[in-house]
């Protein structure tokens, strides 16, 4: 009990300081992440065949 009461108020420590860092996060638009997925990906040297062949891209 005095271990899940210490995470408790481990939480409600970090959770401002938390949101303090998400405040500065900005939303990127869908269409913007996916030209930015591919060009990562383009970069990386990574395609879909890639991902299947590895079993990560379901169909």
């Amino acid at each position: 009990m005095q271990e899940a009461s210490n995470q408790i108020d481990n939480v409600e420590v970090r959770g401002p300081a938390i949101n303090r860092k998400l405040r500065n996060v900005e939303i990127l638009p869908a269409n913007d992440a996916q030209v930015l997925i591919e060009t990562l990906e383009e970069d990386l040297g990574f395609n879909d065949a890639d991902a299947e062949a590895d079993g990560k891209l379901s169909a």
